[in-house]
């Protein structure tokens, strides 16, 4: 069973909508597929809604197989690997910062080969109604990198994702996920060379439990329930031992979806696909970047997230695409301002960024390419070591079966510094492989 039958299945305009390095709208040669010939037109859209649920996660559920008595026919493993060289430097001196963790403005001339990621996904149909999907990811042990993870050090193997599925979408356009996962606030491609700014402010795993729809026409939402970074806390703000549990973060998505649509002769009769959606999260202190942030301040935080109020945060995403050209466009902002005791620098702060995408997909020597650029900003968001603002390119090329390499470069500036704002330049190479 392949990998990306999600990038199949959404025909490439939510591939570019989720991309985090610009270049996410895969060639279709390096898709991987998996033909579902025998069944009908309706099965298949909805199985296309179906993978729009799980477009951030590492894998999707597998098409269903035989659910015979042949356990063999019910499991799938696949998976991905990514090895990355970068280098960077400063135009003008170095900025020194304090925060943990932020170091892209961080000494003059920087230089790596390392894991990005190893990845292996294993997708088991138990009947026609439940499925099971684990996922167990790792980075280079020897290395941290603040693009690959931004974990400060929390590197080797990890269950990465570990949930079960309820529901038959050919039947029923109802589902429930419950288990480790990445809740659906923003739109992003996990595991890419380097996180979007959109990403930082919006990947967000958590223990979960969400409920959602999706329609045949396109129409597809979701609620869920998760423990935040609050629990285990007395309201003094001290340590309780963590015997006072709660699950106190919830959000919901709305998006309309329809990957492949034919427009009329007068119009050039293309296909067309399009994607827009709307998340809302509670809290964004439970967003991986900014939790690991607060973890940082002494004791853990845990006195300041006792006392603070939510900080509720709203994603914005959409993209549409015609033939081989695609547009995306992304947007993360905190609602309300972090209390005035938040350590690490985020106190009265309330960060935003946004994101745009086009891309062009085409061939060289039969090879299946792409060629991306991105512009990107954000305000409010230094303490979490993102630049102000990165232009990026990307190019793509499908060098053999399932085997990738792509060169990203960035230009980042930082926020504003005496005598001026700084600049750096970023360059990477990646060579992946799906199986």
């Amino acid at each position: 069973m392949k990998l990306r039958s999600i990038v199949l299945a959404t025909v490439g305009a939510l591939a570019l909508a989720s991309t985090s390095s610009a270049l996410a709208a895969a060639p279709a040669a390096q898709t991987k597929s998996n033909p579902r010939g025998d069944m009908t037109s309706l099965q298949n859209r909805a199985n296309r809604i179906e993978s729009v649920l799980n477009q951030n996660e590492g894998s999707v559920l597998a098409e269903k197989p035989y659910l015979g008595s042949d356990w063999a026919k019910r499991i799938t493993v696949s998976g991905q690997l990514n090895v990355d060289g970068k280098w960077s430097n400063h135009r003008t001196g170095p900025q020194q910062f304090t925060t943990p963790g932020n170091s892209l403005f961080r000494g003059s001339h920087q230089s790596d080969i390392f894991l990005n990621n190893s990845q292996i996904d294993v997708d088991a149909y138990i009947n026609s109604w439940a499925k099971a999907h684990i996922s167990l990811t790792g980075s280079d042990p020897a290395r941290v990198s603040d693009q690959a993870k931004n974990d400060f050090g929390n590197t080797g193997i990890e269950l990465d994702e570990a949930y079960i599925t309820f529901g038959d979408l050919d039947k029923y356009p109802v589902y429930a996920t419950v288990g480790r996962q990445y809740i659906p606030f923003g739109v992003y491609t996990r595991h890419v060379i380097t996180d979007t700014l959109t990403q930082s402010l919006s990947e967000t795993q958590e223990t979960a439990a969400k409920l959602g729809f999706a329609t045949a026409f396109g129409l597809y939402g979701s609620a869920y329930d998760f423990r935040g970074q609050t629990d285990g806390v007395n309201g003094a703000g001290t340590a309780n031992n963590n015997t006072n549990y709660r699950s106190n973060n919830f959000g919901a998505e709305l998006g309309i979806t329809n990957p492949n649509q034919n427009l009329p002769e007068q119009l050039g009769g293309y296909q067309m696909g399009y994607m827009f959606s709307v998340g809302y999260l509670n809290d964004m202190q439970d967003v991986d970047a900014i939790a690991n942030v607060l973890s940082a301040a002494p004791g853990g935080g845990a006195q300041y997230r006792a006392r603070n109020t939510d900080v509720h945060g709203v994603a914005v995403d959409g993209s549409v695409n015609s033939g081989p050209f695609s547009l995306a466009g992304h947007y993360v902002q905190a609602l309300n301002d972090f209390d005035g005791a938040t350590p690490n620098g985020l106190a009265n702060s309330r960060p935003w960024a946004a994101m745009g995408v086009a891309a062009y997909d085409f061939k060289v020597m039969d090879h299946d390419t792409t060629l991306a650029v991105n512009y990107q900003q954000s305000g409010q968001t230094r303490n979490l070591g993102l630049p102000k603002r990165r232009f990026g390119a990307n190019y793509k090329v499908g060098v053999l079966k399932d085997t990738n390499v792509e060169f990203q470069l960035l230009e980042d500036q930082n926020f504003d510094s005496a005598p001026g704002a700084e600049w750096r330049t970023e360059g990477a190479v990646r060579l992946s492989v799906d199986f």
